[in-house]
């Protein structure tokens, strides 16, 4: 559940050219911005992983291959979603 959080910036230390009242509202906790950004830089990676994977295994291993390939990509979905909603 995405809760909407109005703090300050004066808090943090952070003033300059924010104006006088400083204050600023985020539709994510810091905390929650910074994970998210983490989760899509590994899920970049894996998919770049799993496309040259998809190459060997086409031109290796064939049919098998691709219904490996394809238990393996539900698997990191359902991974990366359970991940998501345990957010």
């Amino acid at each position: 559940m995405l809760v909407l959080l109005t703090f300050s910036v004066k808090d943090l230390g952070i003033t300059e050219d924010i104006g006088e009242r400083g204050d600023v509202t985020w539709g994510l906790p810091l905390g929650a911005l910074l994970v998210l950004l983490v989760l899509v830089v590994v899920l970049l990676v894996v998919v770049v992983v799993l496309v040259v994977w998809v190459m060997d295994v086409l031109v290796v291993i064939g049919v098998v291959g691709l219904l490996k390939l394809v238990l393996l990509l539900v698997l990191v979905v359902g991974l990366v979603v359970g991940v998501g909603v345990g957010l």
